[in-house]
């Protein structure tokens, strides 16, 4: 059955990256995207979608009420999300027509915030947080009352559920209405995966600055100030308009909050390498935790949509961050990064990963040359999406070389490797790099 979706505001940056996200992974969707084109909309930011036939443009004010009633009763759209500038009127979307009991689902992502830098600048501390569930209920009430102990507390919440069978969503949404928080609450959509589920949380965030969310964990009550002051450090030394992303390290704790290790990064054996290396090391190890990452909207612009091809989409965001702004780090935990049977991405320290690769040796190896194509195919994107963002000439040809060293396999693997400087932290994950990049074939060209 196909499903209709109607998107105001949709010409704009991101409601558009938001339109590419929908008809990619939903074939069977049809989506009308209602825009005056008065603001920051452009018809180029949706020219790969114009031509498909199950997208229709409108050109009209979402405040125009015979336009909007028209919609209705031509097309009956059963989901709505807004991303118009000015705010719509929410009982014009109830009384348009008799078709619309039909509309099960209204999103207010961006309405009323706008789609262009100077509305962001008119909240530049507001903080959006994007949380992603699935199946989180035992622990995320938790998660939600450590927002609120926050110094500096949010102003938006983002909620992306996948599909979740159990009280994930609803105890969300209670939780915003009895402490007056605002909520969007991402349409409903089949299983995703993290770094997709995460991807869509990202569109649908209005703010200045977004701090990502797990379900499990708990924030430390200075955690989102910390970030915050770190970010406008940044933004002193490189300019407002510069990328940014600031990480921080993380306390490991058990299922009941008993500690496990003070540090998260000491405990892994990782280190924050310096601006100049930040880059080269990203290009084949992530070491930037998803769950303490803040990132100002200058990032969002260039990483979303976050490609299917990114390994994580903490990595992702690291990558583009490294590539056309500055990664930085707070050397203090601001989290109690949670441990549990249930963990999507657990601890492992490097002698219980050692250990592991000596108790079956093949699997490792085989999943290590898999890592290293899925490297290669995620450098390959990265070197589009710089080329399209205009990055820098000497960030893009040190992507494309790396890329390319990594996809040879072989001797010649380890040769380009070596001209690049490529390394990840620690001698052993070098050397075990270098030693998958040898031992893979080529990969397969497209």
């Amino acid at each position: 059955m196909t499903e209709t979706m109607l998107v105001t505001g949709g010409c704009g940056f991101i409601g558009s990256c938001f339109i590419f996200q929908q008809m990619q992974q939903y074939p069977e969707i049809h989506l009308l995207n209602l825009d005056a084109l008065t603001y920051a909309g452009s018809p180029d930011n949706v020219k790969e979608v114009a031509g498909d036939p199950r997208y229709t443009f409108v050109q009209a004010d979402v405040a125009d009420r015979p336009a909007v009633e028209a919609v209705f009763a031509q097309y009956h759209p059963t989901q709505v999300v807004h991303f118009a500038v000015r705010l719509v009127d929410t009982g014009l979307v109830r009384t348009a027509g008799t078709a619309l009991p039909g509309v099960g689902i209204e999103v207010k992502a961006m309405a009323g915030h706008g789609d262009g830098l100077a509305s962001y600048k008119a909240a530049a501390t507001d903080i959006s947080v994007a949380l992603c569930t699935f199946n989180g209920a035992l622990y995320l009430q938790e998660q939600l009352d450590s927002l609120l102990r926050q110094t500096s507390r949010p102003t938006e919440l983002v909620l992306s559920d996948d599909g979740s069978s159990d009280a994930s969503v609803s105890i969300v949404t209670e939780f915003a209405r009895a402490v007056g928080m605002r909520l969007v609450v991402a349409p409903t959509h089949a299983r995703l995966g993290v770094g997709q589920n995460f991807n869509l949380a990202l569109l649908l965030c209005s703010r200045q600055y977004v701090a990502l969310s797990d379900q499990d964990d708990v924030w430390l009550p200075d955690k989102l100030a910390t970030a915050l002051a770190a970010m406008h450090e940044g933004e002193a030394r490189y300019g407002t308009s510069c990328p940014l992303l600031v990480y921080t390290d993380l306390t490991v704790v058990a299922a009941d909050l008993r500690p496990i290790s003070s540090s998260f990064m000491r405990s892994k054996g990782l280190c924050n390498p310096s601006p100049h290396d930040a880059l080269t090391i990203l290009l084949t190890q992530n070491f930037a935790t998803g769950c303490t990452m803040l990132v100002n909207r200058q990032l969002l612009e260039r990483a979303l949509p976050i490609p299917k091809e990114a390994v994580f989409h903490d990595w992702w965001l690291a990558l583009v961050a490294a590539s056309c702004g500055h990664v930085l780090y707070v050397d203090q935990p601001t989290i109690m990064y949670r441990q549990h049977d249930s963990n999507v991405i657990g601890i492992d320290t490097m002698a219980l990963s050692l250990k592991r690769i000596i108790a079956h040796p093949a699997s490792h190896l085989e999943h290590g040359i898999a890592m290293c194509t899925s490297c290669a195919r995620q450098l390959d994107v990265l070197e589009s999406r710089l080329t399209e963002c205009h990055a820098a000439t000497a960030a893009i040809e040190h992507v494309h070389r790396v890329k390319e060293a990594i996809a040879c396999g072989g001797v010649r693997s380890v040769g380009r490797l070596l001209s690049q400087h490529v390394r990840r932290l620690g001698r052993f994950r070098t050397a075990t790099l270098y030693l998958l990049c040898m031992l893979k074939g080529a990969d397969p060209r497209p």
